[in-house]
């Protein structure tokens, strides 16, 4: 029962029961897909566990982590972020009706498990700190939140100066990934790259660690560490370091980079689909071919039209082209969007559009409006409803005050 007792999980209180044998050999079971990413077999397993003890909050813990981060649901398929709210609600519900008491643990559970679903991440950090008081395998929770939020300083603290986080943690690549990614929102990149060569030194066979290590040579400006580099970087990599070159200056390093993602992308045209499709348009537009993005943007609108990235994205080009009228009427389709669970993405692709098109104040309060609605930052670029430092679209703002004060790390 090491786990139960404070190795992983909880700490030995009186009104916690240890689950049954049978469904603690199950959770340990099941941790190796946690450590894998694997959300569909994460749910196979801590189903099972919850078959054999319904009250086991770890395994309610872990299917909702996976169904937050992981899984798509509603806004993943208009081309937003993943997570599925439905999921997060319906646990809480089932550990209401199945665990009698709830112990502290439990309700601060319940309480993260529904701020989640309704997108309110902030009272979800909250939360998740009460948790880990009474469930230490919570720290990793508490410091992804904590990225997602731009607050790094506060994942830092918990990964790298708790013990909860160095013992339980430590093995499992989440850990590494969040590590990076705070050390780049608080500016630390020789701190983030030396995080990314432990996570390769531990992880080797992930790509995850080379990105993350030229992302920060990128930020600290060692352009021949990048330039070896860029022969094998496939389309999406080679645009998001892009994306971070621009966002420091470096507009040589960035138009190569740009160049690479865009002959990349050629090379594989006999597997394109719209995501790459997707990011060729970006790339092209950054490039400032905006005719040929505009072109491939048009029919990736006519071939998925429940995808709001898509017309997002083309509504940003617009704006770039100077049709400020198009620009306009995709901007006005999106707000006219009103389905729950979107977690801010058409108010995020209409501050995109605001910025471009030189409505700087109007830009500020729509990316406000995304964030409370529960769009998160993340380090890069990502194909969905996520906010990120270097996203040109915004790159008229970054001397606006309003703007640095929204998007500053805290």
């Amino acid at each position: 029962m090491g786990y139960y007792t404070g190795v992983f999980g909880a700490p030995a209180t009186p009104e916690r029961r240890p689950p049954s044998y049978p469904a603690y050999v199950a959770f340990m079971q099941g941790l190796r897909f946690v450590q894998r990413l694997e959300p569909e077999s994460v749910e196979v397993a801590m189903r099972h566990v919850l078959e054999l003890d319904p009250t086991y909050t770890e395994a309610y813990h872990l299917l909702g982590g996976m169904a937050y981060g992981l899984e798509p649901g509603p806004a993943a398929r208009r081309g937003g972020r993943t997570g599925r709210p439905d999921a997060m609600d319906s646990l809480a519900k089932v550990m209401r009706a199945a665990i009698h008491p709830l112990t502290d643990a439990d309700r601060y559970l319940v309480e993260v498990l529904d701020d989640r679903a309704r997108g309110d991440a902030a009272a979800g950090l909250v939360a998740f700190t009460r948790l880990v008081d009474w469930m230490p395998s919570a720290v990793w929770g508490v410091a992804a939140q904590a990225v997602w939020l731009n607050r790094p300083q506060i994942a830092v603290d918990r990964l790298r100066h708790s013990r909860q986080a160095q013992v339980l943690w430590v093995e499992f690549p989440n850990y590494w990934g969040a590590l990076t990614a705070a050390y780049h929102e608080l500016g630390d990149y020789e701190q983030e790259h030396r995080a990314a060569e432990d996570g390769f030194q531990r992880f080797p066979g992930n790509p995850y660690w080379e990105e993350a290590r030229l992302r920060a040579a990128v930020a600290l400006g060692h352009v021949d560490e990048v330039d070896a580099a860029i022969p094998r970087l496939p389309p999406f990599p080679a645009l998001r370091l892009a994306m971070e070159a621009r966002v420091h200056g470096q507009a040589a390093e960035a138009r190569r980079l740009l160049t690479r993602a865009l002959d990349a992308s050629e090379h594989e045209a006999s597997e394109r689909g719209g995501e790459s499709e997707y990011a060729r348009a970006i790339t092209l537009s950054l490039l400032g071919r905006e005719s040929e993005a505009v072109a491939v943007l048009e029919q990736l609108v006519q071939s998925d039209t429940a995808r709001l990235d898509f017309k997002g994205m083309l509504g940003v080009v617009y704006g770039k082209q100077g049709n400020r009228a198009a620009a306009a009427l995709i901007s006005q389709q999106l707000a006219a969007v009103a389905e729950p669970d979107l977690w801010g993405l058409p108010a995020l692709w209409r501050a995109r559009i605001a910025a471009v098109t030189g409505d700087s104040a109007n830009a500020v309060a729509l990316l406000r409006e995304a964030l409370a609605e529960g769009t998160l930052y993340v380090p890069v670029f990502m194909p969905g409803g996520s906010f990120w430092h270097s996203d040109p679209a915004f790159e008229s703002l970054r001397d606006y005050p309003p703007y640095i004060a929204l998007v500053r790390a805290r």
